[in-house]
């Protein structure tokens, strides 16, 4: 995303505070940390324990790339992960589809509530 060069993908701190502001007014427990970025769906399963060391406290697909691409274009960006698995302890979120996707909708209208409060 950055050819030549190692290119730090850093989410924006002023849409991280105002993401976890609206997500902790809507009820849901939020944690920040370092989070790893895989192309490989659930390869990440073996690289957990360096990941873990380093910090990363999540695993998903995309924030590397977004983040990256938005310094790059000087575009604020940031994000707000649901955790539906646990890989460090093996539980999956067993709640059922209905629920995943009530969460989902919570959280989507939490980050678009802190996309108001931030001044681009």
């Amino acid at each position: 995303y950055a050819p030549g060069m190692c290119y730090p993908a850093v989410a924006d701190p002023e849409v991280v505070v105002e993401l976890e502001r609206e997500l902790r007014e809507k009820g849901f427990n939020v944690h920040r940390g370092i989070v790893a970025s895989s192309d490989a769906f659930h390869a990440e399963e073996a690289n957990l324990g360096a990941w873990s060391s380093v910090g990363a406290v999540a695993v998903e697909m995309e924030c590397a790339t977004i983040f990256t691409v938005a310094r790059i274009r000087e575009v604020k960006a940031g994000a707000a992960l649901l955790v539906i698995d646990n890989l460090a302890t093996g539980e999956f979120f067993e709640a059922g589809a209905e629920e995943r996707k009530r969460l989902e909708l919570k959280a989507a209208k939490g980050a678009l509530n802190a996309l108001v409060s931030i001044r681009f």
